[in-house]
């Protein structure tokens, strides 16, 4: 009995050897097929880009190494701001027109704020990769910041910061970060709080943006990310256009 036991006991051990075997070869296979490069502009903007020959998309993304981490007590919740104000026009384009270019396109067109950095991302055909470029592009390089649009967003983020309230997921989360951070960046909500928010006006954008160069010489602080169709050459083509234009 001991004997046949012991048996079946090698014979699942083979066989989780075996699964364990098959499922390194997969994950090797996966990795030496797949074809990402990195490269970085005169500009200092890194570029990086994971061709798929078998998809007609392309997800592209600009990220800035700016996150919550990064801002003081009195900062709390500016990048998160940055982000919402960035989809209310630019010289080039209204909150409408930025939303339509997208549309117009069947692509779609998001953002997040992290702790780490902030992500401007849209996902489109890979014949439309220079409009959303563009778009991004336009963005990121030439917001507004246009008073009157600071104060609508306000009470739209602070809706926003009462859903997370009544999240208990959300709520945990930051709890357990006070503590843990405590006194640092990495331990405040990366939304800001009710009175950081409201404290945010056109002069303290105005102020951050000229003390830190965001948009400008900032620049090495910007990556560009796509996955899909269009070559590495068609992305870097698109980065440094777009980039001298600005």
């Amino acid at each position: 009995m001991t004997q046949q036991r012991s048996t079946r006991i090698e014979r699942v051990l083979a066989q989780i050897r075996d699964k364990i075997e098959v499922g390194k070869m997969a994950k090797a296979a996966v990795q030496t097929l797949r074809d990402i490069e990195i490269a970085t502009l005169r500009n200092g903007v890194r570029v990086i880009s994971e061709e798929m020959g078998h998809v007609r998309s392309v997800s592209l993304g600009v990220w800035i190494r700016t996150g919550s981490r990064r801002e003081t007590s009195e900062e709390n919740g500016i990048s998160h701001f940055i982000e919402h104000m960035l989809f209310k026009g630019t010289k080039n384009r209204s909150a409408e027109e930025i939303a339509r270019s997208v549309d117009s396109i069947g692509g779609g067109l998001d953002a997040f704020t992290a702790k780490e950095m902030v992500s401007y991302n849209t996902k489109v055909l890979d014949e439309h990769l220079p409009v959303a470029f563009d778009v991004l592009a336009d963005m990121v390089r030439n917001p507004l910041f246009r008073a009157e649009d600071i104060e609508k967003e306000k009470g739209v983020i602070l809706e926003e910061l009462k859903m997370e309230v009544d999240n208990p997921e959300y709520l945990l989360h930051d709890i357990f970060s006070s503590n843990f951070y405590k006194d640092h960046p990495l331990g405040k909500p990366i939304i800001g709080s009710k009175d950081t928010i409201r404290g945010f006006d056109r002069l303290v954008f105005s102020a951050l943006l000229l003390a830190v160069e965001y948009f400008d010489h900032g620049r090495r602080q910007f990556e560009s990310r796509a996955i899909g169709r269009p070559g590495p050459p068609a992305l870097r083509r698109s980065s440094g256009e777009r980039a001298a234009r600005s």
